[in-house]
């Protein structure tokens, strides 16, 4: 969003996010993550409906759930939009051109009109193309997704380079961690890291560790019995996601 000129801030969960709308600065539209610490999406939601002067502002649901009761949770809970994780770029500047500047309505009712002025320069069919080194590994990349996950961070490969960098190190214990918490019946926060890991492999285009990652919340939240074996599996994953990551991030010659 940056990139297409747009000011960004970001609230590190709802109770935050409320905060900021009552600080007295403007802002156009809300993207609503569900699950966050402390103040959920839903709770943010609530309390920002309950306030008629901050009826107007348009609350645009992020979820890595894209099932039509999940869109309709949203909606009855006062949202107006929903966007499905991992974020697909087109989507999300149609979203905002849906929304931005206008009075929102109960429901998405609103079609675009002014999509492309919200999208950044380096659209996908002008974009300069990948390094030809690049394109060469991903032919042969079993665990990346190399050429979608560019395109979500609009073919920036020194950012894509730093967020897989930071994934990298950040979890490589992820799988022990969360068994961790669930050792001392932390669900709620095991699930929640499940819930992340799921979202930001999906972004890096790590699909396949976002499935597991996916099954594995799934698994906390309901207490299946297979929780033990998912951890197992994801660790596994990541093991060779994380060799494959190492191939991307060692190399310098990342560039034309």
């Amino acid at each position: 969003m940056q990139m297409a000129g747009i000011s960004v801030d970001v609230a590190e969960h709802g109770g935050r996010a409320v905060e900021m709308l009552y600080s007295g600065k403007h802002y156009d539209v809300v993207l609503m993550d569900l699950q966050m610490p402390e103040v959920d999406g839903y709770t943010a939601t609530a309390t920002i409906r309950r306030d008629a002067s901050k009826a107007h502002i348009p609350i645009i649901a992020m979820t890595a759930y894209a099932m039509s009761d999940e869109r309709q949770r949203c909606l009855d809970a006062g949202m107006n939009d929903h966007i499905s994780k991992p974020i697909d770029p087109d989507m999300l500047f149609d979203a905002l051109a849906r929304w931005r500047g206008k009075r929102a309505p109960a429901a998405a009712t609103i079609y675009p009109n002014n999509a492309n002025s919200l999208r950044p320069a380096l659209r996908p069919n002008t974009r300069p193309p990948l390094p030809s080194n690049l394109l060469q590994k991903s032919k042969v990349e079993k665990e990346i997704d190399l050429q979608n996950a560019l395109r979500r961070v609009g073919g920036n490969i020194d950012l894509y380079r730093k967020l897989l960098g930071r994934f990298s190190s950040k979890s490589a214990n992820a799988a022990q961690e969360i068994a961790d918490l669930l050792d001392k019946n932390e669900r709620l926060e095991a699930e929640r890291m499940a819930h992340t890991l799921r979202g930001v492999a999906g972004n890096l285009g790590a699909n396949r560790l976002a499935e597991i990652a996916a099954e594995l919340e799934q698994a906390i939240n309901q207490n299946a019995d297979n929780q033990t074996e998912l951890l197992a599996q994801f660790a596994l994953r990541f093991t060779d996601f994380a060799q494959e990551a190492n191939v991307l991030l060692a190399g310098q010659q990342m560039t034309n």
